[in-house]
């Protein structure tokens, strides 16, 4: 697992622009997925009669025009989930099928680490993740959830109290998602985590540009030159997104990162196993180069939005 010191230190300096609750749990719970490459991550926050309720997600949990499917909501002590805030401390299951307190959220899963967001002694949320895989956490895992979670816990705590919030209240259904996340991060200029944020987004739905977020194309530095024409925008992206993915083909260290992201997202829609299988990779290590083929795509992007 390559994870370091300095996935920390980029979500600290991205989280900042990040106001709401629901949206730093979001933006926390997609920084988390990609850097330990997760397929299923839930982040609870506690609702006004105590209740932890999932407010965001990542995975089967999350689809992109309604928001978290089914959220659950969880008694302290119901759960793993549950007994991580009750306990305030991690709950790390390595075979749930021996666990009596399991609980099936949106299919049954063998491993299950659980990592209360502690504020001054007390649960607020808990971060959660479920594998497949049975014993598939290990320390790394704990390691970083547990950092992510003592950098959002005070910023959540300062969210909840704030005048735009006065009733302190979490609602299940009141998710934020890529759809709305937008809101949170209204600028006169784009901060690099907006960016960064979009354009993931933008990357991988890069044959429907209809789902794009109009109001971060209309704040791209690097798209002035098409004179608020939403079609021109839209193809003079694609340009900027074909002719950097042909400069790393270019070049020896990108150019496998190059010809995944055409399978992947550009010139193809190629399944990630298929791929996975075509280059000759575990799936975990195809997820890796995925993550940071993406990364490196958008890291050059935003070079170039960044000095106009």
């Amino acid at each position: 697992m390559d994870i370091s010191i300095n996935n920390i230190a980029s979500f600290c300096r991205d989280v900042d622009s990040i106001q709401s609750a629901q949206a730093l749990c979001q933006f926390a719970c997609e920084s988390v997925v990609d850097s330990l490459h997760l397929e299923d991550y839930v982040i609870y926050l506690r609702d006004s009669d105590n209740y932890l309720v999932q407010v965001a997600a990542h995975g089967k949990k999350l689809c992109p025009d309604e928001g978290i499917v089914s959220p659950l909501r969880l008694a302290e002590g119901q759960g793993i989930v549950g007994s991580a805030a009750r306990k305030v401390s991690n709950q790390l299951v390595s075979d749930t099928s021996q666990a009596s307190n399991y609980i099936v959220d949106d299919e049954h899963r063998l491993s299950e680490l659980a990592v209360p967001i502690r504020f001054q002694g007390e649960a607020i949320g808990v971060m959660d993740s479920e594998h497949p895989e049975a014993n598939f956490f290990k320390q790394e895992h704990e390691w970083f959830m547990e950092s992510i979670s003592s950098i959002i816990a005070p910023r959540i705590s300062q969210s909840l109290k704030s005048p735009d919030n006065p009733k302190n209240e979490i609602h299940p259904t009141s998710i934020t998602t890529s759809e709305n996340y937008e809101h949170e991060c209204v600028h006169a200029r784009l901060e690099r985590s907006q960016f960064y944020f979009h354009l993931n987004g933008i990357i991988k739905s890069y044959h429907k540009p209809q789902q794009w977020n109009e109001s971060f194309l209309s704040q791209c530095k690097i798209l002035d030159a098409t004179a608020n024409n939403p079609l021109a925008r839209i193809t003079y992206l694609k340009s900027l997104i074909n002719d950097t993915v042909k400069q790393m083909k270019d070049h020896k260290k990108t150019s496998i990162w190059a010809d995944l992201l055409a399978h992947r997202y550009i010139h193809d829609k190629v399944p990630q196993t298929q791929l996975a299988d075509y280059y000759n990779m575990g799936f975990s290590t195809f997820r890796r180069h995925q993550s940071q083929a993406l990364e490196h795509l958008i890291s050059q992007l935003w070079l170039r939005e960044e000095s106009l």
